[in-house]
């Protein structure tokens, strides 16, 4: 029973929490307390839950976690020193931490004030208060009263909708979720790969991590094939977060063999084999297990012969380095399988058993916050560290519409939202101290830097929020609900460097050095150090890890006349959190020398050669003096090393400048200069050299009839060298005809010229050579070229031409010529043109003038003076020929050839209509002739025309068309002439066209669709036909597809005469069977497919009937007893399904199957419930089983349902006494996602089960008891 309460302002709000943590192992009861029967527990309720206490769907397992809450109020029993209240969990449940003792607190006038402790044993929970109690009582405060929270582990199954619990004195049936009952061992495959956690108790030195994996699951997934006799091998990769080392003691990595679908009610793993190279069972084959470490990754090999349809699972332990848990650190750890494309990860975390939760009136609510860590900086938190969370609140309503509530901390102007804050500590869960009304927004902020203690050796991380699975600073506040929030922050441990530095080759006194450093996590800075080795720390702090590079600053580091040979930068990495990373540098320093450097450049008309060498002379006033050799190829020389600061002078040998034909100018870049100790000066010294030159000129004329056959430019050849014999200048130059060229610049010296060979084919030619003035023999001539003179060459070509004639002949053929004389005209290129006559013997006529070689002349005969009457000339064409020897005639032959005149006719053929003939199609006309000629012409369809035979003119010629020939299969044709009569005439050829215009023969078919039987609501809606068809010779006309609906009719029209086939595509429909028939005009055809002929102006009907029968299916159902003799009993079962159908059936209790005496189709699901009533048997209670759905999901099948009713005996009623056997230390695994790790199958309703195994979960239980006293306030 429950009550609204009233609420007034407190003098002091009491919170009361009790927290109780599961251990391995048990102990005593201790002695009792005075219980008080006048304090009332109450509200009791049960959720199933994970390890950490967040609600889960579904039904709670044995071995599986759940949440009970309670109420507990003391306001009316006037508790005092002693007085107690208790709650036995009965025989269901455990407490998931036990033995333990926890102190019972409240929170009076703003302070915690202890009142009492809770003593936890394994199904036990007793509160006892001490005497603050009665401080608080005789101060006036009596309401004592709170809500509470207890983790359990169930331990044995029921089938019972309710579990037994004694709340001080008082039992109570609590309702179980889910429908009620315990589920026991079960198989449920598991997947191919999972990660869990064991829970961590309070002073826990390590942690149980452990892999699941299933064998069919594997296979599914990987192909792997696992027999339980062949050798297998799995390969994990497990990584471990911050805060844990692998455990060196290899003997608790263990395989087990969880169950399986032959053994599925195995109540613990059964260990197999373990890491250490120990058989710890040779049931189930030959197993070998190594894991190998390196840092925080693990790899794990199994092998042997896995068993199919098995679930398996691997543990090991991970230890904490400091030797103890960090409260409130988020430990995590992951997995990877070879071959797999999976990782798994699972997350525990301890944090301190206290908290307080606020009991909560009508209409108002709460939230809690659980500060947790990560990080590597973790473990330097001190343990109780607090931190400050702003708690911005927003109501639904002013404040003032809360009659009696007080808004906490600073309430803005709106009277609506305000600010207030929290202190929340690292690793425990602290609730709010007050509530807020339902509906109330809040947002969460943290300030790190409010940390108490101050970070030392750590920085903290972004604080995260966490509601449920969600990322969130805001929550809305329920109606007498908490909300439970996680706090995280990433913590980072700090180190830092120092750096020394040390001198060599020089004193380095009280000289610094300044060095910079830029961080891998974006610091950047500098420090200053002297040369004396003693180490300078950096005035900064960088997270583990970070990479650090250290710069020297060369420009302070520098020292008069002395180099630095440069240190290299440094990187490090911060690596220690204690004592800073060293870094050393060492300067060594060298005296400095310099030297000179020389180099020659040659400039103006003289290129000098890489051998040629300068003499440079220097003189220093220091003494030293020397020479150099420089190249004159612009190489630089180095001269000997020499003292830095000392002044230096050179000079350059004037007789090594000179050079023959040549003036030369010598310049410096500069001609003293002081010796550097860095580097060397470089001195240029530059000779600009003028070359002694003169020149010539070559004027060109040519003469003669051929001079316009001479080429437009003519080409001279010239080679120049200087006074020593040594070539300068050479080339070539081309001159026209009557122009001048001229050569420059040519150093003074001796040059010859030659004019290259200028002869045309047609011509003789002669050549003459002059130099100012004077002739010279031969084609080339040779002169002096002195300094500013030019000399001139003039060179004359004379060409005289080459010529020659040509002469005609004539003859002819096909008729007597007699004395016929034929005239010819000449036209040449040479301007010349004229005439001869010759006669028709054969004889030659030579031409009456003569033509330069390279003339051609075009011959042509006067075609009107040679016809003759009768014949037709074929005229001869123009002669060319080409006058190309000297003194040459040329013979050009000419014949006419006579032939009687003749004429022909053509035919041609045009197809119209529906008809395309081919180029391939031809048809047959005949003609007849007057002149008794006769014949057929064979004309293509495609308008080509066809000649007839050559006939003398005048002849008269009838044409017709063979019928025959016209023909065409599928189509009528009719003819036409352009004309029947044709005239043979000299030069026409007329056209005779025939048309022949044709129709297509067509007809077409009806396609209509039936759809029938049971299954026809499974049908498409659509169905699609293929047809193909060809005329009559067998070639393609019409194809496509045609789709219809289920009861319409299509067509297809204008198909032309010759066959067609129809088919008719696949339209199965899953689930059924389908028949399908076609008929043509009502004569059925054989198959999918139906051919017909098209006949002219006909319609074939065809008719496509789909008949679809469902696929179906059945269950049978089996009845086994225990407990109890069923005898010839019957049991009655009622079955409901979705298909509609509903019925019953009755079955032994012997498992004989029955089976239902229907079938449904397939993918129905059926509901299957037994007659409770009609169950009973005198003397037993019925654990009755649940009602079962099954889905029929394949053809014929008979799914097994099998029902098992336990029956006990109904017992004396006997005393209970607790059960105080020590829980197994081998522990069942459990998921990542806070399930248990004992099944994941599926229940007879279909939705997936999960659980864990009774025995060995290692996990921690909170059962918070808590007290908010509340004053009453009276109303108004």
């Amino acid at each position: 029973m429950s009550r609204t309460r009233s609420v007034r302002r407190p003098l002091g709000a009491v919170f009361l929490a009790l927290t109780l943590m599961l251990t391995i192992f048990n102990t005593t009861l201790p002695a009792r307390a005075e219980e008080n029967s006048a304090i009332t527990v109450s509200g009791l309720s049960l959720v199933r839950s994970t390890v950490g206490g967040e609600n889960q769907d579904g039904k709670i397992e044995v071995g599986g976690y759940a949440k009970l809450s309670f109420t507990w109020d003391a306001t009316r029993a006037n508790v005092k020193s002693g007085d107690s209240f208790s709650i036995d969990l009965g025989a269901n449940f455990r407490n998931l931490d036990f033995p333990k003792t926890t102190p019972m607190s409240i929170l009076y006038d703003g302070a915690e004030k202890q009142i009492g402790s809770c003593e936890l044993t394994r199904t036990r929970v007793v509160c006892t208060f001490d005497g603050t109690v009665d401080e608080l009582r005789n101060s006036g405060f009596t309401s004592f009263s709170g809500t509470g929270q207890a983790l359990l582990v169930a331990t044995t199954s029921t089938t019972s909708q309710t579990a037994n619990i004694t709340a001080n004195g008082v039992v109570t049936a609590v309702q179980l979720p889910a429908g009620g009952g315990i589920p026991g061992p079960d198989y449920g495959r598991w997947g191919s790969l999972s990660k869990w956690g064991g829970a961590i108790a309070e002073n826990a030195t390590s942690v149980q991590w452990g892999i699941n994996f299933n064998t069919t699951s594997l296979t599914q997934d990987t192909g792997m094939v696992f027999d339980g006799s062949t050798n297998q091998t799995l390969t994990f990769t497990d990584t471990l977060g911050d805060g844990m080392t692998f455990s060196t003691d290899l003997t608790t990595a263990r395989l087990l063999l969880r169950n399986s679908a032959t053994d599925p009610a195995r109540e613990a793993g059964d260990p197999i084999v373990n890491a250490a190279g120990e058989d710890l069972s040779s049931a189930y084959g030959d197993f070998d297990m190594t894991m190998t470490t390196e840092g925080s990754t693990a790899t794990i090999t199994v092998t042997g012969p896995f068993a199919p349809e098995t679930n398996y699972f691997i543990v090991y332990n991970a230890d904490f380095p400091g030797g103890s848990v960090v409260k409130g650190f988020q430990y995590q750890n992951s997995v990877t399988l070879q071959g797999l494309n999976q990782t798994r990860s699972a997350e525990r975390y301890y944090v301190d058993s206290f908290s307080i939760s606020v009991e909560m009136a009508a209409g108002f609510g709460g939230f809690d916050v659980t500060k947790l860590l990560r990080g590597n900086g973790a473990s330097s938190v001190p343990d109780g560290t607090s931190l400050t969370v702003a708690v911005n609140y927003e109501l639904p309503a002013a404040a003032s519409a809360y009659e009696g509530w007080t808004a906490p901390g600073t309430l803005n102007a709106d009277r609506r939202t305000g600010t207030t804050t929290m202190t929340v500590r690292v690793g425990q869960k602290t609730p709010y101290p007050s509530t807020f009304p339902a509906g109330t927004r809040i947002t969460l902020e943290e300030d790190t830097s409010t940390a108490s203690p101050a970070p030392d050796g750590y920085a903290w991380g972004d604080p995260v929020f966490t509601i449920g699975n969600r990322t969130t600073n805001t929550l809305t506040i329920g109606d007498q609900t908490s909300v439970a929030v996680n706090l995280s922050n990433q913590v980072t441990a700090l180190g830092t460097f120092s750096v020394t530095k040390s001198v060599s080759g020089v004193s380095a006194g009280d000289k610094e050095f300044t060095f910079t450093y830029d961080c891998s996590d974006g610091q950047t800075g500098s420090l200053t150090v002297k040369g004396d080795g003693a180490a300078v720390t950096a005035d900064r702090s960088f997270p583990l890890g970070t990479e650090c590079t250290i710069s020297e600053d060369t420009s302070s580091a520098e020292v008069p006349n002395h180099a630095l040979d440069v240190p290299q930068d440094q990187t490090v990495t911060i690596s220690d959190a204690m004592t800073p990373i060293p870094v050393s540098f060492t300067n060594n320093y060298t005296r400095n020398e310099g030297a000179l450097l020389v180099r020659k450049l040659v400039t103006g008309d003289y290129q000098a050669s890489s051998a040629e060498m300068f003499t440079v002379n220097y003189r220093c006033d220091d003494g030293s003096e020397g020479s150099l050799d420089v190249p004159g190829d612009g190489s630089e020389v180095l001269s000997p090393r020499l003292p830095a600061g000392i002044v230096c002078t050179i000079t350059e040998d004037a007789h090594s400048a000179e050079r023959d034909g040549y003036v030369v100018a010598t310049s410096y870049s500069d001609t003293s200069v002081v010796i550097s100790g860095s580097a060397a000066l470089l001195l240029t010294v530059t000779n600009d050299y003028t070359r002694l030159v003169g020149g010539f000129t070559i004027a060109k004329s040519v003469d003669g009839d051929g001079a316009s056959l001479a080429p437009r430019a003519f080409a001279f050849d010239y080679d120049c060298v200087d006074e020593a014999g040594e070539p300068t200048r050479s080339g070539s130059v081309a001159v026209e005809a009557g122009t001048a060229a001229s050569v420059t610049d040519v150093p003074v010296g001796r040059c010859t010229v030659t004019e290259r060979n200028a002869e045309v084919i047609v011509a003789d030619q002669e050549t003459r050579l002059t130099v100012d003035g004077q002739e010279a023999s031969g084609p080339s001539v040779s002169f002096d070229v002195t300094d500013g003179a030019e000399i001139a060459v003039a060179a004359t070509n004379t060409y005289t031409l080459h010529r020659g004639t040509f002469s005609v002949a004539k003859s002819v053929s096909g008729v007597s010529a007699g004395d016929k004389e034929f005239t010819f005209t000449y036209d040449c290129s040479d301007g010349q043109t004229g005439s001869l006559t010759a006669k028709g013997d054969g004889r030659a006529v030579t031409a009456d003038a003569s033509f330069p070689l390279g003339t051609w002349c075009t011959v042509s005969e006067d075609a009107d003076a040679a016809q003759i009457d009768g014949y037709t000339l074929d005229v001869p064409q123009d002669r060319t020929v080409t006058i190309t020897e000297k003194d040459q005639v040329v013979p050009v032959d000419f014949e006419n050839a006579y032939t009687r005149d003749e004429a022909t006719f053509s035919v041609a053929k045009q197809v119209t209509g529906d008809y395309q003939a081919s180029p391939s199609d031809a048809f047959t006309v005949n003609y007849s002739c007057d002149n008794d000629a006769t014949g057929s012409l064979v004309v293509p369809g495609d308008g080509s025309e066809v000649s007839g035979p050559r006939l003398p003119t005048g002849t008269s010629c009838t044409i017709t068309e063979d019928a025959g020939s016209a023909e065409r299969a599928g189509f009528a044709v009719a003819t036409r002439y352009s004309d029947t009569t044709v005239t043979i005439a000299k030069g026409e050829n007329p056209v005779l066209t025939v048309t022949n215009d044709y129709t297509r023969l067509v007809g077409g078919f009806t396609v209509a669709k039936t759809v029938d039987g049971d299954g026809a609501s499974l049908a498409p809606t659509s169905f699609t036909f293929d047809y193909d068809c060809t005329d009559e010779a067998g070639e393609s006309t019409v194809s496509g597809e045609l789709t219809v609906g289920a009861g319409a009719t299509a067509s297809v029209t204008n198909v032309p005469v010759g066959r067609c086939t129809v088919t008719e595509r696949d339209a199965e429909a899953a689930g059924t069977d389908l028949a399908a028939i076609l008929t043509l005009d009502g004569q059925e055809a054989s198959g999918p497919s139906a051919s017909f002929d098209v006949v002219n102006g006909a319609e074939i009907a065809i008719a496509a009937t789909n008949t679809y029968t469902l696929h179906r299916g059945t269950f049978s159902v089996a009845k086994s007893v225990s407990g109890a003799s069923a005898g010839d009993k019957e049991f009655t079962f009622t079955y409901d399904c979705t298909d509609g159908q509903t019925g019953s059936l009755t079955v032994p209790g012997d498992g004989t199957a029955v089976t239902a005496d229907t079938s449904f189709p397939l993918g129905t699901e059926c509901t299957i419930s037994e007659d409770a009533d009609a169950a009973q048997i005198d003397g037993y209670t019925l654990d009755a089983p649940q009602d079962r759905t099954v889905t029929v999901s394949e053809r014929d099948q008979v799914v097994p349902v099998e029902f098992e009713n336990v029956y006990t005996p109904v017992p004396e009623p006997t005393p209970s006494t607790p059960d105080e056997t020590p829980e197994s230390s081998t522990p069942a695994p459990e998921p990542s996602t806070g399930e248990s790790p004992r099944r994941h199958s599926t229940s007879p309703s279909g939705l997936p089960r999960t659980g864990a195994g009774a025995a060995g979960l290692t996990a921690a239980l909170v059962c918070v008891v808590a007290a908010v006293p509340l004053l009453r306030r009276r109303r108004r």
